[in-house]
């Protein structure tokens, strides 16, 4: 570790500001789709983006002030970081589910996605790269994309076209993630990748809002 990384206030200043409006907005979106709306649907949507927010959190900690702490401490909170992550998707999956599914849950589901999450912890332990979250969440986004498409075409939903763009803008995003794609010396492929979730989010956002209490 370089003396300049130890003395910078923020070592990977875009990444980590990046990652804390994604907190901002993910407890915004959070409390605000929950203050409004009460269904299953609403409220483990709602749900996500906390879990989201707090995942990105820690990611903009680690990213950050990384350096100031110890290999022990960067472990556990990106670990942690992976594991918000993780859930988030698992939640917007649920919340899906729910909403084509009489806005109940069922718990054949849940147990499916809890040891496919802890196959995921598993393999995180192992591994802590980025693309095992990416290889964890894409098969569940893309099973939450066809959910949403089928809503759209089926109910009509407004809100299910907003969702499913939400969906396909992350799933954008984590291909630029994953494709090392620099632009500037200070928008590395990680900031590209927050912009776009951002992006994401607020289709997601919007379109949560559209659905209608069931």
């Amino acid at each position: 570790m370089s003396m300049s990384e130890k003395s910078s206030i923020i070592h990977e200043p875009m990444t980590s500001i990046t990652d804390f409006l994604i907190f901002i907005l993910g407890c915004y979106y959070g409390w605000y789709t929950l203050s409004l709306l009460n269904s299953v649907f609403h409220l483990i949507w709602g749900i996500s983006f906390f879990v989201l927010g707090f995942g990105a959190l820690l990611g903009g900690v680690k990213h950050g002030f990384g350096p100031k702490f110890s290999k022990t401490q960067k472990k556990i909170i990106w670990f942690l970081t992976l594991i918000f992550v993780g859930i988030s998707s698992q939640c917007l999956f649920l919340s899906l589910f729910a909403l084509i599914n009489n806005n109940s849950i069922n718990l054949v589901v849940i147990i499916i996605l809890f040891l496919h999450f802890l196959f995921y912890v598993f393999k995180v332990l192992k591994n802590d790269k980025f693309l095992n979250a990416i290889k964890f969440y894409l098969p569940v986004l893309l099973i939450s994309l066809t959910i949403s498409l089928y809503t759209f075409l089926v109910t009509g939903y407004t809100g299910a076209m907003f969702i499913s763009i939400g969906i396909v803008v992350t799933l954008v995003a984590s291909l630029v993630q994953t494709s090392k794609i620099i632009l500037h010396k200070h928008f590395n492929n990680n900031d590209f990748f927050h912009v776009l979730q951002i992006i994401g989010m607020y289709f997601l956002y919007i379109g949560g809002l559209e659905i209608p209490e069931i």
